[in-house]
């Protein structure tokens, strides 16, 4: 590495110096290490995987001159970094794929909104653009749990806990143990009312 034989010239440069002047140049030769490391980490290797696939495909749209997923993704890293910038410096914790996934739900219930809305008022060009960008933004998503699984997975924890009543939506909630980024907490938290009040 191009640093670590500049530091080997100057220890060969101090060996001949005196004891007294080579203290003070020990310092600057450590500063200069941590400075060249510091430059020559790769930042990518700090950011989740999901955040670097979005903005790898920014790079490929514009190249590709692709109008639609270049606009869609940009949102997405400009709620990214609204996100991250916005979090009190107490409760602050790195992007991760979880973070990315919440923005990517709430992008994407956003344009369901604007779809129903825009269906209602016939203005069936500007659905079928949310449309677009809604399946865009989906193809970020893991694979997400079906409602029949989810639904499996409510019922076995209810029987577990001995729930029987809406009140109990806590006590179940707190028990099931199903990926946050295949589901969201308000979908299950939706199944789990439904099956309680199944049981009244």
């Amino acid at each position: 590495m191009i640093h670590q034989r500049y530091l080997q010239r100057l220890s060969s440069r101090t060996a001949s110096i005196s004891p007294f002047e080579r203290a003070k140049i020990r310092p600057l030769s450590n500063v200069l290490t941590r400075y060249i490391t510091s430059t020559t980490t790769d930042p990518s290797s700090q950011q989740p995987p999901l955040l670097l696939r979005l903005k790898t495909d920014v790079k490929e749209a514009m190249k590709n001159k692709d109008k639609m997923r270049l606009n869609t993704v940009k949102g997405v890293l400009s709620d990214i970094t609204y996100a991250s910038k916005s979090t009190s410096p107490t409760s602050q914790s790195p992007i991760d794929d979880s973070s990315v996934i919440r923005i990517l739900r709430g992008a994407i219930k956003r344009r369901e909104e604007s779809i129903s809305q825009y269906t209602a008022a016939n203005r069936l060009d500007l659905a079928n653009n949310e449309t677009e960008e809604l399946e865009i933004l989906k193809s970020y998503l893991p694979e997400q749990m079906s409602e029949e699984d989810i639904e499996a997975e409510v019922r076995k924890v209810v029987k577990q806990v001995g729930a029987s009543s809406v009140k109990d939506v806590g006590k179940v909630m707190k028990e099931i143990k199903i990926d946050e980024e295949k589901a969201d907490k308000k979908s299950i938290s939706i199944i789990v009312k439904k099956v309680l009040s199944e049981s009244q």
